[in-house]
């Protein structure tokens, strides 16, 4: 079974495949934002996972 910081990381891979496909700025933008949040919540998942064993 997948742990949180798996999808998470998924999350963040589509969000930057989103942005690739974006046309607008803004929208490219959004996107690569969403990614970096994404990110940083499985980072953070990775050091939480990372300590409990």
């Amino acid at each position: 079974m997948d742990n949180d910081a798996d999808r998470y990381l998924r999350q963040a891979k589509a969000c930057l495949e989103e942005a690739q496909r974006a046309i607008g700025v803004a929208d490219k933008e959004a996107w690569l934002q969403l990614g970096e949040e994404w990110m940083a919540m499985a980072e953070k998942a990775q050091r939480e996972n990372s300590h409990e064993h």
